[in-house]
């Protein structure tokens, strides 16, 4: 049971993989024909590394909340910044 996607790329069972125009912080996993989301987060872009959704980070004194959106089947990724 393998997944294509995008009608080129093909992934086995069990895979990970990440799609190109999307955010590199979010890992789908090839389960029977079909793909989930794995893992997802936010990009710190001071550190490169990702953050989950629901976690927080500091950069210079500012703390930012990874936070997820949907509207219009368009999910978005955010690091919002807390006010004080």
């Amino acid at each position: 049971y393998a997944c294509t996607v995008n009608q080129k790329d093909y992934y086995e069972h069990g895979a990970l993989f990440r799609i190109s125009y999307e955010t590199r912080c979010v890992t789908y996993r090839c389960e029977y024909g079909s793909y989930l989301i794995y893992q997802e987060g936010c990009l710190d872009i001071s550190s490169q590394r990702c953050v989950h959704v629901g976690h927080s980070w500091s950069v210079r004194c500012h703390n930012f909340l990874c936070t997820k959106t949907q509207e219009n089947n368009i999910i978005r990724y955010e690091g919002l910044r807390n006010q004080i």
